[in-house]
């Protein structure tokens, strides 16, 4: 009797131990795939590296209120356009020594402290190749089959990770060519080709403009500096291009000119009326000039020159021209009126002798009035 006692006490003792160790590995398990408040977990998040060739992603444990020694995960199967580059381990871990376990391959990567690892740690980070072909706006990479280890030895096991990049790479700006010209009335602008990549062209004037979508113009002489960029679209930075230049010049005008005749004074002046050849259509633009006959004797086809020409009127300042110009005029004789005066004689003086001194003073007194 006292044998059948103790072997049913043992059985039952037996069957006891099986539920609990089922029990907790239940548990085990659940938390591992449910997770409770407090639970350990993979950190998993990626960028897109400089110039867009490659995607670094940033692996840390957030340990939770576990005491974790070890993490172990495998790589998601890389979409089409991303290939293995390397696994860097934290500067933290060295692999092999005697406190750090450190293994990662192109599946995967191991890592280990005997001293556990702290909350937030950064294990490493994975650097993936964009290929150079690749047209994918965005691309999702992550972690599988992750485990833990706590400080009992025990496995949990956590759900995959994942994180989604998009590839946002520079713009490319477009071909600039400037302009530079003589004015001719018309608005211009620097040419801009339709080979941007990745966004908008936009354009702004000087340094404080404001950036726009129309390129901007220039009508007068002058220069304009024209500063370009391409605005990213969704998938690409935005670029700056430098600047270009629009530069106007001063176009030339032929100026001619007609002098009238005058009359003898004993003066060079001369009146100048200047004609400018090359205005532009619509334009306000005169002229006027100091005119100098080549010496004031009286002469048909003499010299005349028109000198100190200068522009006048609303669009003068695009423009330029000669300071002189020549051309002949005639100066012409000037009319002298004889009038006879009583005088008086004695008898036997000569009458021709008297009218002839008459005549040169007349003369004389009328020349100085010239």
């Amino acid at each position: 009797m006292n044998n059948y006692l103790k072997l049913k006490r043992k059985k039952i003792i037996e069957v006891a131990f099986t539920i609990i160790v089922i029990f907790v590995g239940f548990f085990t398990s659940m938390k591992g795939i449910y997770g409770t408040e407090g639970d350990p977990e993979v950190l998993f998040n990626c960028a897109l590296g400089a110039g867009g060739t490659t995607i670094e992603c940033d692996v840390r444990l957030a340990t939770g209120s576990e005491s974790i020694l070890s993490v172990n995960a495998n790589y998601m199967a890389l979409p089409t356009g991303l290939s293995y580059g390397s696994f860097t381990f934290d500067s933290t871990c060295n692999d092999n020594n005697n406190n750090c376990v450190a293994v990662a391959t192109e599946n995967g990567f191991a890592y280990g402290l005997v001293t556990g690892i702290s909350n937030n740690t950064k294990i490493g980070t994975l650097t993936l190749n964009v290929d150079s072909n690749s047209q994918a706006s965005s691309y999702t990479v992550g972690l599988t089959n992750i485990e833990l280890s706590d400080d009992e030895y025990q496995m949990i096991t956590l759900n995959n990770v994942t994180s989604t990049v998009n590839m946002m790479t520079d713009a490319t700006c477009p071909t600039i060519t400037p302009y530079e010209g003589t004015y001719d009335g018309n608005n211009h602008t620097i040419t801009v080709g339709n080979d941007a990549v990745g966004g908008t062209v936009e354009y702004k004037v000087g340094t404080d403009g404001t950036w726009s979508t129309t390129n901007p113009t220039r009508k007068a002489v002058g220069t304009t500096t024209v500063y370009v960029r391409v605005a990213g679209d969704a998938t690409h930075n935005t670029v700056d291009c430098g600047n270009s230049l629009v530069i106007i010049s001063k176009k030339s005008l032929t100026a001619s000119a007609t002098v009238a005749n005058k009359t003898y004074d004993g003066t060079t002046n001369a009146t100048c009326t200047v004609n400018l050849t090359g205005v532009v259509s619509g334009d306000t633009v005169t002229a006027t000039a100091t005119g100098t006959f080549d010496n004031k004797n009286v002469g048909t086809g003499k010299t005349v020159t028109c000198s100190n020409i200068t522009l006048a009127g609303t669009d003068k300042d695009n423009y330029s021209t000669s300071s002189s110009t020549s051309t002949t005029a005639n100066i012409t004789t000037r009319g002298v009126t004889i009038k006879a005066k009583n005088q008086t004689i004695a008898y036997g003086e000569n009458i021709a002798t008297l009218v002839t001194k008459h005549i040169i003073a007349h003369i004389s007194e009328n020349a100085r009035k010239i």
